[in-house]
């Protein structure tokens, strides 16, 4: 077993989930994989919701426009939070992984 404070390395989630897959290189890369295809999910609701945003400004019922003016925004402001947890998750990780790199 790793001794993790050899390595200095914090035993956040995302860090423990990189060391696990360190041994077997095919799931390092699905990691990585998996992130880059969520964060690209993400974005594409982000760009929906903006369309559909655009969209209800064409509605004439009131009703309407409000219940999917509110509906989008809430789809943007979802989309934009998972997105940017997504990327601070894999900037931390490939941070970590680099300056683990340079000290060995």
């Amino acid at each position: 077993m790793t001794d993790y404070k050899k390595l200095n390395i914090d035993l956040d989630y995302t860090f423990t989930t990189v060391i696990k897959f360190k041994g077997n290189t095919n799931m390092k890369y699905y990691w990585w994989i998996l992130q880059t295809a969520l964060t690209l999910i993400s974005i594409f609701f982000i760009l929906f919701g903006i369309n559909l945003l655009m969209g209800s400004y064409t509605l004439k019922d009131p009703f309407n426009f409000i219940m999917t003016f509110f509906a989008a925004s809430l789809m943007i402001l979802i989309s934009l939070t998972l997105a940017a947890g997504f990327i601070i998750k894999m900037v931390r990780v490939y941070k970590n992984l680099n300056s683990n790199q340079h000290t060995q």
